[in-house]
């Protein structure tokens, strides 16, 4: 199904530079208007290097639907490459974040890549 530009701003995705990302916001908003009280969210912090300033995150979000559970995986890192220098404090947080909206894009079939998981200026 194809959406509209106004559709997608109304929603609350964003354009950048001419191509619309999704928020948390709008993914987490999605999940929950798909899934009611049926889901979860899952962290694990994998890896992190204080020095460095370098996490990885694994996310889960878990569904339950029809009885049955359904699993979707995702990671999200975070390093000083990929995260501006506003964010860099919360490295840790960024990573975390990152995951979850990759798990949620999975979880709630929406293709486009989350604002969070773009590597900041």
């Amino acid at each position: 199904m194809r959406i509209t530009d106004k559709e997608r701003k109304d929603l609350g995705f964003i354009n950048l530079k001419g191509k619309w990302y999704a928020t948390f916001e709008v993914l987490l908003n999605a999940a929950h208007e798909m899934y009611k009280d049926n889901f979860s969210i899952k962290t694990k912090l994998i890896e992190f290097d204080r020095e460095s300033k370098f996490a990885v995150f694994k996310a889960e979000v878990i569904i339950i639907k029809n009885g049955e559970k359904q699993v979707f995986d995702a990671y999200g890192d975070s390093a000083k490459d990929n995260t501006g220098a506003l964010v860099q404090g919360a490295y840790i947080r960024m990573a975390e974040t990152r995951a979850v909206c990759r798990a949620l894009r999975f979880a709630t079939n929406i293709a486009e890549t989350s604002s969070e998981e773009m590597p900041n200026d």
